[in-house]
C-alpha cells in the first residue's frame, strides 16, 4: 500500500511540475525552473531552500528566480488553474473542500 501512494504521490508532483511549466514567465527557461523547483521541494518538503538546493550556484539561482519581477504567484499558479478547471469540467460533480482557518 505504501508502494502505491508513493508511486501516486510522484505521479502527481510530476502532473503539477508539468503543468507549472507551462507558466508564462517571460522565458521558456524560467518556466522550465519553475518546474525544477517543484520537484526539488516536493522530494524535500522539510528542508530548507539552501538544503534543497544543494550547492551556492543553485541557490542563488533560486534566489533569482524568485526576485524576478515575471514571477507571480499569478503566472505561477495560471496553467495550474487552468488545468483544474479542465479536469474538474470532466465530472457533472465535484466536491471542493474548504478550509474557513483563518491565520494572522
Amino acid at each position: 500500500m505504501v508502494v502505491m501512494a508513493t508511486r501516486r504521490s510522484s505521479e502527481g508532483v510530476q502532473a503539477l511540475s508539468e503543468e507549472l511549466a507551462l507558466a508564462k514567465l517571460g522565458d521558456v527557461r524560467r518556466s522550465r525552473r519553475l518546474g525544477s523547483i517543484v520537484e526539488r521541494v516536493a522530494a524535500q518538503p522539510e528542508a530548507s531552500f539552501p538544503e534543497i538546493a544543494g550547492d551556492p550556484s543553485e541557490l542563488e539561482a533560486f534566489y533569482r528566480f524568485m526576485s524576478n519581477e515575471h514571477i507571480t504567484p499569478q503566472a505561477i499558479l495560471a496553467p495550474h488553474i487552468d488545468a483544474s478547471v479542465t479536469r474538474a469540467a470532466r465530472h457533472a460533480d465535484v466536491v471542493g473542500a474548504h478550509d474557513t482557518t483563518h491565520c494572522h
